[in-house]
C-alpha cells in the first residue's frame, strides 16, 4: 500500500538529520584523532583548541600544523609543495609518513612536489620532470620500486 506523502516527507527529513548528524560526528572524531596525533592540541566542547602558540613551535611543528589545517577542511586533493624543504631528515620522514597516512587511512589524494628522493619513495606513483617536461611516470608498488625508480633516472 503507497505511503501518503505527508508521513513520508517528515520522515525523510528525520532520517536526512540523523545522517547529518552522524557525518558531523565522525568529522569531528576525524580531526580529534588527527590533532591526538600531532600531540598539540586537546578537544573542547564544539572546537579544537591549541596548546601553544605558533612561535613557541619549531620549523616540523609547523609544518605538521599546516598539513593538519589543510586536512581539516576534509579536502579530496592536498597540494603539497615542498612540504619537507626546510627540515631535517627526521621530521621530514615524519611530515612524509603523516601525508601517507592521510592518503592511505583518510583516502585523501596528494599532489606534492619535491626534491628529496626519500620523499619521493613513499608515493605510490612518481613523476619524474626535467627542465618543465616529463621524463618519467612511473607508479609503485611500495618504497623500494620507488628508491628503483628513483635510481634509474639518476636521482639517487
Amino acid at each position: 500500500m503507497p505511503r501518503d506523502r505527508g508521513q513520508a516527507l517528515p520522515e525523510l527529513a528525520c532520517t536526512l538529520r540523523a545522517i547529518h548528524r552522524i557525518l558531523v560526528e565522525q568529522r569531528q572524531d576525524q580531526r580529534l584523532d588527527l590533532g591526538r596525533q600531532l600531540g598539540q592540541v586537546r578537544p573542547r566542547r564544539h572546537r579544537i583548541e591549541v596548546q601553544v602558540r605558533t612561535d613557541q613551535l619549531s620549523g616540523a611543528e609547523q609544518q605538521r600544523v599546516a598539513v593538519a589545517r589543510a586536512l581539516l577542511t576534509d579536502p579530496a586533493l592536498l597540494l603539497a609543495d615542498e612540504p619537507t624543504g626546510n627540515l631535517d631528515s627526521r621530521s621530514s620522514a615524519e611530515i612524509a609518513t603523516l601525508l601517507t597516512q592521510a592518503a592511505g587511512e583518510w583516502g585523501r589524494a596528494i599532489l606534492m612536489v619535491t626534491h628529496d628522493p626519500r620523499i619521493a619513495a613513499h608515493a605510490h606513483r612518481i613523476v619524474f620532470m626535467r627542465d618543465g617536461h616529463i621524463v618519467e611516470d612511473t607508479e609503485v608498488a611500495d618504497s623500494d620500486e620507488a628508491r628503483d625508480a628513483i635510481e634509474k633516472v639518476g636521482l639517487l
